[in-house]
C-alpha cells in the first residue's frame, strides 16, 4: 500500500512539473471576447450580453492578472441594463491543450438602463467574482474559454422599487450565477 502511494505521488509530481514547464510558453498577454449570461433573480432578470477580457500571465507561470468588462443592454422586457468590471487573480495550470484555473476578482456592477430610476434606488455596487475557468487550445495561440462564476454583489440598502423581483425590501448582498464563453488570443 505504501509503495503504491509513493508511485502515485511520484507520477503526479512528474505530471505537474511537466505541465508547469509546458505552461512557461504561455507567459505574455491574452485578449479575448465573450458572450455572457448573468442570472439576477432578486431583480427578476436574466441578462445576456457581451464583453472583452485582458489577461497578463507572468511569473510564476500559474498566476495571472485577469480582467474583464461585460455589457448587458437594456431590453424591452424591463432589464435594467448593466456594466461589470472585474480585475483580479487567476491561478491554475495549463497542461497540453487544457487549462484549469480558479479566479478571484473584485470589481463593480453598474445598473443604469432606461428603466433604472423607476426600479432601483442606487446604481453602482461593489461585486466579487469567484469561480473557475476552463480553457481549450484550438491552435497554439487561440483558445476557447468557459467561465463559471458566483458573483457576489453588495447592494447595501438599495431597494427594488418596481417588479419583477424582491420589491420594497433591502437587497443587501446577493449571490448570482454567471457564465461566459468566448475566445482568447495569446501574444
Amino acid at each position: 500500500m505504501r509503495k503504491h502511494f509513493w508511485t502515485v505521488l511520484y507520477l503526479a509530481l512528474i505530471f505537474f512539473v511537466s505541465g508547469a514547464a509546458s505552461q512557461l510558453h504561455a507567459q505574455g498577454f491574452e485578449l479575448g471576447a465573450q458572450l455572457a449570461v448573468h442570472d439576477l433573480p432578486e431583480l427578476g432578470e436574466t441578462h445576456a450580453g457581451y464583453g472583452f477580457r485582458f489577461t497578463y500571465s507572468g511569473y510564476p507561470p500559474f498566476l495571472a492578472l485577469d480582467s474583464e468588462i461585460n455589457f448587458f443592454p437594456t431590453s424591452s422586457t424591463g432589464n435594467l441594463g448593466e456594466t461589470q468590471v472585474f480585475v483580479g487573480l487567476r491561478a491554475g495550470a495549463h497542461i497540453h491543450r487544457w487549462g484549469v484555473y480558479a479566479k478571484l476578482r473584485p470589481g463593480f456592477e453598474d445598473f443604469g438602463g432606461g428603466g433604472f430610476p423607476q426600479r432601483l434606488t442606487s446604481g453602482t455596487h461593489f461585486a466579487l467574482d469567484i469561480g473557475g475557468v476552463i480553457e481549450y487550445d484550438l491552435v497554439p495561440l487561440v483558445a476557447l474559454r468557459l467561465d463559471l462564476s458566483d458573483v457576489l454583489t453588495d447592494f447595501g440598502g438599495a431597494t427594488l422599487l418596481a417588479g419583477p423581483g424582491y420589491v420594497g425590501a433591502p437587497l443587501h448582498t446577493q449571490r448570482n450565477f454567471q457564465t461566459t464563453i468566448g475566445a482568447v488570443v495569446r501574444f
